[in-house]
């Protein structure tokens, strides 16, 4: 009679912020083969493992067809800050938030982790490639760097010595590639990471009337783009109405240009956009600083507006701008005029414009008056509440009439009445932070 040694394996496999990971394949070898799947709660187990000795490694693969999957996936520009960061010395990155950082998978990181993770936001399939051919990394739970500096003596499975019994507490972690921020915030209690914040990064561009056979060029401008590390988003547009002929990227955004820029989706009409910088160069730009500018060609049925075929995808890459501890959302807005100065009886008139618009603490009415008169202004809200109401004495030609939080009754859209004897003109407002 021959008597074989029979053994039952099990653990568990969680991330690093213990969440369990469910579906993944764990492999069995050496005296035994088996194969087996984690449950709801990350648990798996081999029953009457024959032999005495095992090789236990898990593995598990996730299908990265556009960028958005690697959104999903925790993947974002503020992930290619965290590696400049690492690369110039200011925030150096070790154990597993270093091989987070490893997304080409060569035990080593450098520049080109950082570009794999920018074009791979933009839609590039070969930087995509990485996560299809290994999107996690498996180290054993409470494994011991010899150097935290150089993390890669680490085993991607662990080797058992069987017999019969129970062997329990075979246990992995598993790391996402590229989710470095993730990474840190799960292994450093004084670090969460870039949190939500209330705050919103506008991307503000005129609107336009669009006319069939016209070149269009859309300067696009930032407000509140305040010490700005990283930004990511894509932009949409109506291809019936326009077709795009060209980026034209500015200089007054650092290390921003034509390589930021994605047209890999463009038969879909998707153009993104991914930049990002180290923390020791964060950016501030001024409301009227234009960063790219788009030029389409249209064909568009008269009298459409530009906000109707262009603005920005939400079923995309997310928007999102980072600061080193804030995540805030992009959003579109168009700015507008909404009526133009009306002509005075005696046939001379005004002009009203505000600047900057969209603002966050104040706003410049800058008129032009034909004649001296006297304008009085009526502020309401969106919804037609008044909240100001006053009067001005101008004198012929330029004036200034500054607008703060004494007019203007927290975030939000506004119009205001500039009116005087024989016309009114309507522009409209919008408060980003009060």
């Amino acid at each position: 009679e021959v008597t074989v040694a029979c053994a039952t394996i099990s653990g568990t496999i969680e991330e690093l912020d213990g969440t369990p990971m469910e579906g993944v394949t764990v492999n069995m070898s050496g005296d035994d083969t088996q194969s087996t799947t984690t449950n709801s709660v990350g648990e798996y187990s081999f029953d009457q493992a024959a032999g005495t000795s095992f090789v236990i490694e898990p593995d598990f693969g996730e299908t990265f067809n556009d960028p958005g999957d690697l959104g999903d996936f925790g993947v974002t520009s503020a992930d290619a800050t965290a590696i400049l960061n690492h690369l110039n010395g200011s925030e150096i990155l070790t154990g597993k938030p270093m091989i987070s950082a490893d997304t080409r998978s060569t035990s080593n990181v450098t520049g080109a982790d950082r570009i794999v993770i920018v074009v791979g936001l933009l839609g590039n399939p070969i930087a995509l490639s990485f996560w299809n051919a290994q999107s996690w990394y498996f180290i054993e739970e409470g494994h011991d760097f010899n150097n935290p500096a150089l993390p890669w003596d680490y085993a991607s499975s662990i080797e058992v010595g069987g017999g019969n019994g129970n062997i329990t507490d075979v246990d992995f972690q598993g790391i996402r590639k590229g989710d470095v921020t993730g990474a840190i915030a799960a292994v450093d209690d004084f670090y969460s990471g870039p949190s939500r914040s209330g705050n919103v990064v506008n991307m503000v561009m005129d609107e336009k009337d669009l006319q069939p056979g016209q070149t269009v060029e859309v300067d696009v401008r930032f407000s509140d783009f305040e010490t700005i590390t990283s930004m990511q988003f894509a932009m949409e547009f109506d291809q019936n109405a326009l077709e795009l002929s060209e980026v034209i990227t500015g200089d007054v955004l650092s290390e921003f240009d034509g390589q930021n820029v994605g047209l890999y989706a463009l038969d879909q009409g998707i153009i993104r956009f991914v930049w990002a910088t180290s923390s020791d160069n964060a950016q501030t730009l001024a409301d009227d600083d234009v960063v790219f500018t788009l030029v389409f060609e249209s064909n568009a049925v008269e009298g459409s507006k530009l906000s109707e075929a262009l603005g920005i995808s939400e079923s995309d890459i997310r928007p999102l701008a980072f600061t080193d501890m804030a995540e805030m959302p992009i959003k579109a807005l168009f700015d507008e005029v909404l009526s133009t100065g009306d002509i005075f009886g005696d046939g001379s008139g005004f002009t009203a414009t505000a600047q900057p618009n969209p603002f966050s603490d104040r706003t410049s009415i800058l008129l032009n008056m034909a004649q001296a008169g006297q304008v009085e202004f009526e502020i309401y809200t969106a919804d037609g509440k008044l909240v100001s109401h006053f009067t001005r004495d101008l004198p012929t030609g330029e004036a200034e009439v500054i607008l703060d939080d004494q007019n203007i009754d927290g975030p939000g859209m506004y119009f205001i009445h500039l009116r005087t004897e024989t016309g009114t003109t309507v522009l409209r407002l919008i408060n980003v932070d009060h």
